[in-house]
């Protein structure tokens, strides 16, 4: 497969296994940030996290750290593909559900404020005036 940019290969993959394992320590940062480089640019590019986790194995990284670098990468990329999740769902409903709230309590203050004002006008205005006659009593 003639790709622009291949799998990075271990590092020590071609050495033979020393005799004491303390003896062949290897740094292999570098080469493992290359590598979750290549895996995040192969789910950006549109392949499935099987295909790319067979490759890897198949140049020889450890299949239990691959399987975490691919799922790691498979969970930063969910946006780039469009994928919608539970959580992102759930983070939309509480924002919403909190302005909601938010409004709901200005509505009802501003509400209680014209209320308040609304009998305050009523009242001065009816001040120094006889009430009503009532009903059933003759005005004389």
């Amino acid at each position: 497969m003639d790709e622009p940019n291949p799998v990075p290969e271990p590092p020590g993959k071609d050495q033979p296994p020393a005799d004491n394992p303390l003896e062949h320590i290897v740094d292999d940062t570098e080469e493992r940030g290359d590598c979750h480089e290549w895996i995040y640019r192969q789910f950006v590019a549109g392949r499935g996290a099987d295909e790319i986790l067979a490759e890897l194995i198949g140049n020889g990284w450890p299949a239990d750290d691959a399987e975490a670098w691919v799922e790691q990468s498979r969970r930063a990329t969910r946006h780039l593909r469009g994928v919608i999740t539970r959580e992102g769902v759930a983070r939309a409903v509480e924002k919403r559900s909190r302005k909601a709230f938010r409004t709901a309590f200005r509505v009802a203050l501003a509400g209680i404020i014209l209320v308040a004002i609304t009998y305050g006008c009523h009242s001065l205005a009816m001040r120094g005036q006889k009430p009503p006659p009532a009903a059933g009593s003759s005005a004389r």
